[in-house]
């Protein structure tokens, strides 16, 4: 009996087939310029196999299982397993939650308050928006303005009159 020791951190990626399915999982990893490195018999009995891909040197490992262990091959979950993977997706969800909102502050309010627009970055907010509208639609923008009427009008008089006066001051 022999031992072999992989003191290697990397883990090769596996799958598990069964021999029906050997046929079609060979062909993917041929189009996918993978060459077969070894195969392995224990009792006549087909095992495994380890494909190499050809420029990165990357190895992957095929197990061979019966068809009726198929079913069985995913280990159970564990409570540790669980608690780790909750602990993972809470990492990332606070990630998401500082990246998507800049202004968040834990200890004023849950429920994730903004601050309010300025009344300047209302204005510009406003100009974006009729320039998109003129752009789309020129009949309807010729239709309704004068055509020497530009965008930064119709933004600044589709504000509040506190905001106007807040930027005209």
């Amino acid at each position: 009996m022999s031992y072999q020791f992989n003191f290697d951190q990397k883990q090769k990626p596996s799958h598990k087939v069964t021999l029906k399915e050997l046929e079609s999982v060979r062909a993917v990893l041929l189009k996918a310029s993978y060459e077969l490195l070894e195969i392995t018999h224990i009792n006549e009995q087909h095992v495994s196999e380890i494909w190499q891909k050809i420029e990165t040197k990357e190895q992957f490992y095929l197990e061979i299982i019966p068809d009726e262990q198929l079913e069985d091959c995913e280990p159970e979950a564990t409570l540790q397993t669980v608690v780790d993977e909750l602990v993972d997706l809470w990492v990332e969800l606070r990630a998401i939650r500082r990246n998507t909102l800049s202004y968040y502050n834990e200890d004023d309010n849950f429920l994730f308050p903004r601050e309010p627009l300025k009344p300047l970055e209302l204005f510009w907010q406003n100009v974006d928006y009729q320039r998109e509208m003129r752009n789309d639609d020129p009949g309807r923008w010729s239709f309704l303005f004068n055509p020497s009427i530009d965008e930064y009008v119709c933004a600044y008089n589709d504000l509040d009159t506190i905001d106007q006066k807040a930027i005209t001051h």
